[in-house]
């Protein structure tokens, strides 16, 4: 009786982490699915066009009309649920649980993720597929080469620094260019008085 008891409960175990498996695949195809649809709606509607306009220039995009607390609320919701997706997929994957600091590094790999990708979806996209080979590149790396983990977290923090460094004459010109109409604005005459 006990042996065919075990057996049952060896072949539920088995259903169960099976079930688990099919329903983890379907939850990735979902979440991948509405990652493009949400990529491609930001890219051409009418709603992407406004978060670019917001995060551009809020001034203009409040003169053309644009309502900026709506479009930075549905933006923060949006993020939001993309951040709940991901850590649905990792209570569903590999240990099927909430984990406390399962990955400590996570915030600051997200912001050099954000800061090579610049605004640039396909960036997004390429930025956070390199940064996490890197992430994964630190458990296999050390067993492959003699290259310790630390060495990874250097080279992603070169890589940022590089990033950072190329960009500051664009951050220079961008000064430059607002003093210069701050400038303007001042050295004109009053008009109409």
């Amino acid at each position: 009786m006990d042996a065919g008891r075990g057996g049952r409960v060896s072949v539920t175990r088995q259903a169960v982490a099976t079930l688990r498996t099919v329903a983890l695949v379907a939850f990735a195809i979902l979440v991948i699915g509405l990652v493009f649809q949400a990529a491609r709606f930001s890219m051409t509607g009418v709603f992407g066009f406004q978060t670019d306009l917001v995060g551009r220039n809020p001034v203009m995009a409040r003169w053309q009309g644009i309502d900026i607390g709506r479009v930075g609320l549905t933006a923060f919701a949006v993020t939001g649920a993309s951040a709940g997706l991901a850590g649905c997929l990792e209570v569903l994957g590999p240990s099927g649980r909430v984990v406390s600091n399962y990955s400590p590094n996570l915030g600051f790999t997200a912001i050099l993720v954000a800061l090579v990708a610049g605004r640039s979806m396909l960036g997004l996209v390429l930025a956070a597929l390199f940064f996490g080979g890197l992430q994964a590149a630190t458990l296999y790396l050390p067993i492959v080469t003699s290259l310790p983990a630390s060495g990874i977290d250097s080279l992603s923090g070169f890589i940022t620094l590089i990033i950072t460094i190329s960009a500051l004459p664009l951050v220079r010109r961008r000064f430059r260019v607002r003093r210069a109409a701050g400038a303007r604005a001042q050295a004109a005459p009053a008009v109409g008085r």
